[in-house]
């Protein structure tokens, strides 16, 4: 998605990179599908029998006529050399074009050969698109293998959810490894992801028997290169369900046209460790006169060598131009603290290159070492290749490459000084920290641009300093930190020692911006024996939880572009609740009132849940609110000021946010209902996008909810359109960046603890769960089914009844056993205990049941429900309107709708015999209590 969005970015980082469980291994081959003729099953008997001349005879000529069984078994007889010669190669072939036709034993097969390696390269991809298909045909074989892609982050990014739900859905045909890999899986989920992937089962169950997924939508067949010119013209049909009513199309990104830019650099490795050299970087000449218009200081490619790492420190000499005859971008490079000095003239250096090539003598005798250069960014629609050759210091010998460190390492002859050395010592400190995001601050592999202390000492004497040692402490939210420490260091060599602290969990708490000292010190080891100490500090300012500054970049870093003031965009990921059960059960609402299809497999499910995402927001009566700090009134933010950011779950509690705080809540959503969020961020403004599962997305403006139901919003089919209408424009200017919310995840981008909330405190805000989805076109949702609960630590508040005497034989406090029975002829039992009450104002009752059952994986559930109602006499009972209704399973809150139910009183027993809203009836006689 968003091909060649933040291109210069992307070109930028990846300059500084440069520069400075197993599905198929032990399984048999499927259930294999009815045979289609008589003829193959003869062939299969043949098979058993092991007369392969036979088999051979007749599914020979049969494949070559296209028939996907023979077809699928011709290629088992080359894979396994049986009656023919083992090839491989031949059986994938035989193998896609009986998948190619739909036949499901084939697709898993040859998902095997390509997960597996098996006389084939080894294409985890492939062989997970493979099973996936045939997941959705019905092989339980191939739902569990997708599982364990899944839950293995092998051939698909890791989701274990969905491969629980995968699991789930093979379990229940029977599937024994898949019971198994479910049991395994089951102690390291939550109760609350558990019940999201039974409830991903049920969809994914349903739409497989239904056939209502899209075969459009799954990844293709993979055929091999070497096969495309083997392929028949026209492919045999392939047997499919019949496609769902197409949803409204969305535009996708075009692919855009490759831009391969050329990479050559040239250095030298100094003795005191630091590299002095250029690099050239050619590009396409379109592509050169777009990046100089965004761009317009090359000095941007020069600052992104530093911060890519930590412990590096870009020298004053440094230079970077423009050449704009040759298109290309030419940086003079001197880079101090490059080498480490391990002591005793050896050496390492660890570059960021894809490929040592080795190395070599020059005619001066001096040794070279030269790599590839290799750099894809197909997301970003843009390559770079080339070579990077380094000169290693004079006398130089010993010179390996350190295949497990990835570093290369030598010997130099020790000179160390006769004089005295003398450290010079700069010391850096942050201005400001973000509290939210203080796990990031730590993971400096991840993250090394965002160090928060920097001491650089160099050596400016004529004689060694040994043990040098230094260490960091932040205030009160971090203990003593470990010394860094460094053997020796040249005259004129340069330590570069940066400070990522492990930041204690109560900075988070932190509800307002609070100074923190920030305090470096350093000893060593003089020339003379002697030990000498220093220290230096700043103070930095903690930000707090809520607040979010935009650039990381310092004002003589910044050079003014758009990428420059929104630096720290990514960490806007931290702001989009990924596990909150709050926002989880909100968006569960919202898919329920989509038909809670599987929005990751259909288009037409994914639009109508994010839909549904943005309706009921509308049902809720959410605003828009503009940031107090913004005086332009057609800007939703600045991007040069620190805003205030509330959390998800705080936006649905106050039902009113930012343009970034709508934005996180419905990323979140997004998310939750398994698809794939962005933020957008825009000059001024910022609104979500969405992948679909075709490939394309969906972009939509939240702040249409407006005014809410006072002052008017604006219906799903207008916010789509204008959202894509701001995407277009920005991308044609240029001035876009755009979040990729799980990929920042992955990287370490986590959302800070919040805190516990009780399970039905969406009820206790008075939340809508219930509405009705607007027809295409139309306008906002309206709300259906139970009115608002009461708001907390409120008592229940029912209609105003008459005085009826007869309601005194229902008032008291009744338990005994209740039963609820279910369409499908399943019976639950459980203790019930059911209070009413009269007051001047009506009846009131309250249900309670708490039971264990056993679920089907062999475990016991605890299940806790409590439900209010308001009460009225008619003439067949009492009937009770349910208000507030909590259900609860192993302690984490589910989705409840409140229900309707009739008691009478007979023989002195209260009796009931009611549908319930989830379709099962509630049966019971139950006696008074004293």
């Amino acid at each position: 998605m968003f091909r060649a969005a933040r291109v210069l970015c992307a070109c930028a980082a990846a300059l500084a990179l440069l520069l400075t469980g197993s599905p198929a291994r032990a399984r048999p081959a499927p259930l294999p599908q009815q045979s289609q003729t008589a003829t193959v099953r003869q062939a299969v008997d043949a098979l058993k029998s092991q007369d392969y001349r036979t088999a051979l005879n007749i599914l020979g000529p049969l494949a070559e006529q296209g028939q996907a069984e023979a077809q699928c078994y011709f290629a088992m007889m080359h894979q396994k050399g049986l009656g023919v010669q083992q090839n491989p190669q031949e059986a994938l072939r035989w193998y896609t074009l009986s998948a190619l036709q739909g036949w499901r034993d084939a697709m898993f097969m040859a998902a095997q050969m390509y997960y597996n390696g098996d006389g084939i390269p080894e294409d985890l991809k492939s062989g997970a698109d493979l099973f996936l298909r045939g997941a959705f045909l019905g092989d339980n074989d191939a739902q569990w293998a997708f599982g364990i892609c899944l839950c293995s982050g092998q051939g698909r990014a890791q989701d274990k959810i969905e491969g629980a739900a995968w699991f789930i859905v093979a379990a229940e045909q029977g599937h024994q490894d898949a019971k198994s890999e479910l049991a395994k899986l089951r102690p390291s989920m939550s109760q609350e992801d558990f019940t999201s992937a039974q409830s991903v089962a049920g969809n994914l169950a349903d739409m497989i028997a239904k056939s209502t997924w899209d075969p459009n939508k799954l990844p293709p067949v993979p055929v091999p290169a070497w096969m495309s010119a083997q392929a028949p013209q026209t492919a045999p049909t392939q047997p499919q369900p019949a496609p769902t009513e197409s949803a409204p199309t969305q535009p996708a990104t075009e692919p855009a046209e490759a831009k391969t830019i050329q990479l050559t650099a040239t250095a030298e490795i100094l003795a005191n460790g630091d590299v002095v050299g250029q690099a050239r970087l050619e590009f396409p000449a379109e592509f050169y006169r777009q990046m100089k218009e965004l761009v317009p200081e090359p000095r941007y490619f020069l600052r992104d060598l530093s911060t890519s790492r930590s412990n590096q420190e870009l020298a004053p000499d440094a230079r970077a131009a423009y050449d704009d005859a040759g298109c290309a971008v030419v940086l003079d490079i001197h880079m101090l603290g490059a080498a480490s000095n391990r002591g005793a003239g050896r050496w390492a250096w660890k570059p960021d290159h894809d490929a040592f090539l080795g190395q070599e003598e020059t005619a001066e005798g001096r040794q070279r070492v030269s790599f590839s250069v290799k750099q894809d960014a197909e997301e970003e629609g843009f390559s770079i290749t080339g070579s990077a050759v380094y000169l290693l210091p004079a006398g130089a010998s010993e010179v390996s490459w350190n295949e497990t460190d990835s570093q290369l390492e030598y010997q130099i002859p020790h000179q160390p000084g006769t004089g005295e050395g003398r450290l010079h010592a700069r010391f850096l400190a942050r201005d400001r920290i973000m509290s939210c995001l203080h796990k990031v601050y730590g993971m400096d592999a991840d993250f090394p641009a965002h160090w928060v202390g920097k001491a650089i000492l160099t050596n400016t004497g004529d004689g060694p300093i040994t043990d040098l040692k230094v260490r960091f402490q932040f205030g009160q939210y971090s203990s003593l930190d470990l010394w860094q420490k460094y053997p020796e260091v040249l005259p004129g060599q340069t330590v570069v020692s940066a400070y990522h602290p492990v930041l204690d969990k109560s900075i988070a708490e932190l509800t307002s911006t609070t100074p923190a000292n920030l305090l470096a010190e350093w000893k060593y080891v003089d020339s003379k024996g002697r030990e000498q100490e220093d220290s230096d500090g700043g103070r930095v300012m903690i930000l707090g939880r809520h607040e979010f500054i935009f650039s990381s970049l310092t004002k003589e870093e910044n050079l003014g572009t758009y990428f420059d003031f929104l630096d720290n965009a990514d960490f806007v990921a931290a702001w989009v609740s990924r596990d909150d059960p709050v926002v989880k059960q909100f968006a569960a609402a919202a898919n329920k009132a989509a038909g809670g299809a599987g929005a990751p497999y259909s288009n037409e499910a994914a639009l109508k849940a994010l839909k549904a995402c943005y309706e009921i927001m509308q049902a809720n009566n959410f605003t828009y609110q503009g940031p107090v700090s913004v005086t332009d009134a057609n800007m939703s933010f600045d991007f040069k000021l620190v805003q205030s950011m509330k959390f998800p779950r705080d936006v649905i509690r106050d039902r009113s946010g930012t343009c970034i705080e709508l934005t996180s809540l419905y990323c979140s959503m997004a998310h939750a209902v398994g698809l794939n969020p962005y933020m957008v961020l825009i000059p001024g403004h910022a609104f979500p996008a969405v992948d679909l599962p075709d490939g394309g997305f969906v972009a939509v403006e939240t702040t249409g909810v407006g005014g809410g139901q006072r002052f008017g919003s604006t219906p799903w089919d207008q916010v789509v359109q204008s959202a894509m209408g701001n995407y277009q424009k920005a991308m044609e200017k240029g001035e876009i960046v755009i979040v990729n919310i799980e990929d920042a995840w992955v990287r370490g981008v986590s959302n800070p603890e919040l805190e516990s909330v009780p399970p039905d405190i969406l009820q206790r805000w008075g939340i809508v769960l219930d509405f009705t989805l607007s027809a295409d076109g139309g306008q906002s949702p309206t709300t259906s089914g139970p009115v608002q609960p009461t708001q907390p630590n409120q008592p229940v508040q029912p209609e105003v009844q008459p005085a009826n005497t007869n309601a005194s034989a229902f008032v008291g406090r009744w338990s005994g056993r209740a039963q609820q029975r279910y369409p499908t002829g399943q019976v639950a039992e459980w203790p019930i205990t059911i209070e009413i009450g009269q007051s001047q104002q009506g009846i009131t009752a309250q249900v309670y049941g708490d039971t264990q059952v056993m679920n089907q994986w062999g475990g016991w559930s605890r299940i806790q429900v409590s439900e209010s109602f308001r009460g009225r006499l008619d003439a067949t009972g009492l009937f009770l309107e349910g208000i507030n209704k909590t259900v609860t399973i192993d302690g984490m809150p589910q989705y409840a709708t409140t229900d309707n139910i009739t008691l009478q009183v007979q023989n002195g027993l209260l009796t009931c015999n009611s549908p319930l809203s989830d379709g099962s009836t509630l049966q019971f006689q139950v006696q008074k209590q004293p």
